[in-house]
């Protein structure tokens, strides 16, 4: 008969290997030169790698969740110029919320 001190440390290590095991994020994060289009989602335009987005003067940083475009975010210089986030019911856009740089927000419901 094993000893119980073997079976609780064995069960132990089996209780904390399931709990390091995160879940995949939420987002999917691509990185673009910049976005065009008239209404929104805009849509970003010209992929390119983090490194290649982060050494430009401009770039577009846009999260990804189910497909869909939630957050659209403009840097210049480094810093967030403007946000946009987009709120869905099913495929149908119901909610946008943008903030500019000097942190204004403003919001849209379609």
């Amino acid at each position: 008969m094993p000893k119980p001190t073997t079976f609780w440390g064995g069960w132990f290590a089996w209780f904390v290997s399931k709990m390091d095991r995160r879940p995949p994020p939420p987002y999917e994060t691509k990185y673009y030169e910049s976005f065009g289009g008239l209404n929104h989602p805009w849509r970003p335009m010209g992929q390119c790698d983090e490194e290649e987005a982060k050494a430009a003067h401009t770039y577009v940083k846009a999260d990804y969740k189910d497909g869909q475009l939630v957050r659209l975010e403009r840097f210049l210089d480094g810093e967030t110029f403007w946000l946009c986030e987009y709120t869905y019911q099913g495929r149908k856009l119901v909610h946008i919320r943008t903030t500019n740089a000097d942190g204004q927000v403003f919001e849209i419901d379609e």
